[in-house]
């Protein structure tokens, strides 16, 4: 098969992806002046504070042993990781099911008590939702996981939209949430039975186990750490201030983070794919990094200082004006998600080089980090200096960790070029 160029395989699989990912955020963007309108700051807190939960937990769902699946060449290793996966992602969710029982039964009745019902359902759909994508993501089928990001999108903002107008406030976004990601799943398992993965043995997975133990035990902590890290807004500010200003956040999240997220997603998939496949083939991989980003740069950059100043009117005229004050917090996000474009999206470069410990490490003190400048605004009370300062932190070390990243590929570029002087 010929080798297709940088320019046409990664630009075109990176379109397909976003493609998806666009369709299911202009529906979600365009139905959000109508959902902002239907539920309350409050309501958007509460439901922000759940899916920070989600985050942190689906992380251990399949103790991020998914991630091997991507550098596995042999489809039976890949079957023995993918069944490994869906069985710690029934253990966990069974783990969950019964906590948040137990928590329901002892606790006091909160504004919470009904909505986290449904953390377990969204905890195994979120976990499975995972392990089809990385598996469809291994061989390219990237029109795949758009249709299913489209389904997810549509059907969950849909019945977002319906739930607020019947009433159900309290429950219709994490209820609306779940259904989507069920539907999203479907696609994915309805393909997958067309084209069935081989059958594995106990054999297989404990030696799958053993082969790639390092991302249960450095990457696994590194994205709970991270996870929970990220999240502190919602979980630790949520007990000391209102929930109406957890609301605006997070819609500022929803705007900025989120968005910003799925498409370093779509990059990571594709980058993942082609750099791990070239690692494999001794092949150098910076200048697909460096060129790729150099590109998206040039697009970004004006958009994101156009959403800078005009923040406040841009928000105001789409969300109402009860949500003015997402502004501010949108306007403190915009430089971390600048610099995100590449760290997120290639943060796999430690799994290629077998440097999970040093990034866990990393992103430990990261989170100590983000705690202390969650801290020090609960100590001043003042929710507007923890969030700047939670942000300015993640900036910062985004900066720094994106340049070992790239430092990484770089010493592993020099070492092929040294070797291919030598062999000469």
């Amino acid at each position: 098969m010929p080798k297709l160029s940088f320019k046409n395989e990664i630009i075109r699989n990176c379109t397909t992806l976003l493609s998806g990912t666009a369709i299911a955020q202009c529906v979600t963007f365009l139905a959000y002046p109508v959902i902002a309108r239907l539920f309350s700051s409050e309501d958007f807190g509460i439901y922000t504070t759940i899916l920070s939960y989600i985050d942190i937990l689906v992380i251990l769902s399949t103790a991020r042993y998914d991630q091997a699946i991507m550098i596995s060449k042999d489809i039976n290793e890949v079957a023995a990781i993918a069944k490994l996966c869906r069985i710690l992602c029934l253990i966990v969710t069974a783990l969950v099911t019964t906590t948040t029982c137990l928590i329901i039964a002892f606790s006091q009745t909160s504004k919470l008590d009904l909505m986290i019902l449904f953390i377990p359902l969204l905890v195994f759909f979120s976990g499975q939702y995972r392990i089809y994508t990385i598996l469809f993501n291994k061989y390219k089928e990237f029109k795949r996981i758009a249709v299913s990001e489209i389904t997810t999108g549509i059907i969950g903002t849909g019945l977002k939209i319906i739930s607020g107008m019947v009433g159900l406030f309290k429950i219709g976004l994490p209820l609306a949430t779940v259904l989507g990601r069920i539907a999203g799943n479907a696609t994915f398992y309805l393909q997958l039975r067309k084209k069935p993965l081989p059958k594995t043995d106990k054999a297989t997975i404990i030696q799958m186990m053993k082969k790639h133990k390092n991302f249960p035990l450095f990457t696994m902590p590194k994205d709970f750490i991270n996870s929970f890290s990220i999240n502190l807004p919602f979980t630790l500010l949520a007990i000391y201030f209102d929930q109406a200003f957890v609301g605006l956040f997070s819609m500022a999240f929803t705007f900025t983070f989120r968005p910003m997220n799925i498409i370093n997603s779509a990059y990571d998939k594709v980058l993942y794919e082609r750099i791990s496949t070239k690692y494999l083939n001794g092949q150098p991989i910076l200048k697909d990094i460096v060129r790729f980003f150099s590109y998206n740069y040039l697009v970004a950059i004006p958009l994101f200082i156009t959403a800078f100043i005009f923040a406040e009117p841009i928000l105001t005229l789409i969300l109402g004006q009860e949500w003015s004050g997402t502004a501010t917090y949108f306007r403190y996000m915009i430089p971390w998600i600048g610099v995100m474009l590449i760290s997120s999206s290639i943060s796999f470069v430690p799994y290629l080089f077998n440097k999970q410990r040093n990034e866990a490490l990393l992103y430990t003190l990261l989170f100590v980090i983000r705690l202390v400048a969650i801290i020090i605004g609960i100590y001043h009370n003042d929710f507007d200096l923890a969030i700047m300062l939670f942000c300015g932190a993640g900036t910062i070390f985004t900066l720094a960790i994106t340049a070992w990243y790239i430092y990484m590929a770089y010493t592993y570029d020099k070492k092929i070029k040294n070797t291919q002087t030598t062999l000469l």
